[in-house]
């Protein structure tokens, strides 16, 4: 297959074009929910003079850095009417904290939490300011004529990149590959969210049935969109090794958490 030419039924580009496909698609889609799934990093805001002071306060209590957002948040005491019963009188500044999230250097999303668990892996994500993350939620609808500063994104669930990829590492021989031309992208598109579930999931994708590495590395990455499958959205991607052998793989990115529909494989012979 000439990766080049358009074929009936797809749409083919260079996986480093989906973020200017995000772009496009975004402004079509303006005002409806959105699944995403999004790398980045967590970091809090605070909207008034007033609740930084509080803050600030709130670490000289705590002893600590106000770069410590997790040990401030967290930071816990007794009740002395009751001694078995701990609270923290800081999460008040959690809640009323602007969460974000950066991608590339920008920021992005501002996150709502739902649950207290939620919050709580927010607090949690912010004590690890050098990990990334993904996000998966989903935009908020905002009130027509009002245009928020940031998209405003429902958290579902909060993936730490490092530990993720951690736990992919099931042989001595496995490692995280480089995609080339690849960046963490806002996840916002069917292609961009294959992307990102790729790049971070591909310690998984790339291990063979007998747990050993399918491609030692990547030069080239290309993808189809599967446009005939009409209540689906999948993504084929093409990958080429430095010796020009080509495997392919689909991820699903229907729903909300995108899978692998068709696992890596050769895709054609080589020249």
């Amino acid at each position: 297959m000439n990766l080049s030419t358009n074929t009936s039924g797809t749409e083919q580009t260079s996986a480093s074009d989906s973020t200017t496909q995000d772009a496009v698609i975004q402004c079509n889609h303006a005002g409806a929910f959105e699944n995403v799934y999004a790398i980045g990093y967590i970091k809090p805001f605070f909207s008034t003079l007033d609740l930084e002071k509080q803050y600030e306060a709130a670490a000289k209590v705590v002893g600590k850095p106000t770069t410590n957002y997790s040990d401030i948040f967290n930071y816990s005491v007794t009740n002395q009417n009751q001694p078995t019963l701990n609270y923290r009188p800081f999460m008040y500044l959690a809640k009323q904290a602007t969460w974000v999230l950066t991608v590339n250097n920008v920021d992005t999303f501002e996150l709502k939490p739902s649950t207290p668990t939620q919050l709580d892996a927010l607090i949690a994500a912010a004590g690890l300011p050098t990990n990334l993350f993904i996000l998966v939620g989903q935009t908020q609808h905002h009130e027509p004529g009002f245009k928020p500063s940031l998209p405003k994104v429902r958290v579902e669930h909060l993936i730490d990149i490092t530990k993720l990829q951690a736990a992919h590492k099931t042989t001595s021989s496995s490692k995280q590959l480089t995609f080339p031309a690849i960046k963490p992208n806002i996840g916002r598109t069917a292609t961009a969210r294959a992307t990102n579930y790729l790049t971070t999931h591909f310690g998984q994708i790339n291990l063979s049935e007998a747990n050993t590495d399918i491609m030692g590395a990547i030069s080239e990455i290309h993808f189809e969109i599967q446009a005939n499958l009409s209540d689906r959205q999948i993504i084929e991607f093409i990958l080429t090794s430095p010796d020009a052998n080509r495997y392919a793989c689909s991820i699903d990115v229907s729903d909300r958490y995108p899978f692998v529909a068709s696992p890596l494989a050769p895709f054609a012979k080589s020249n």
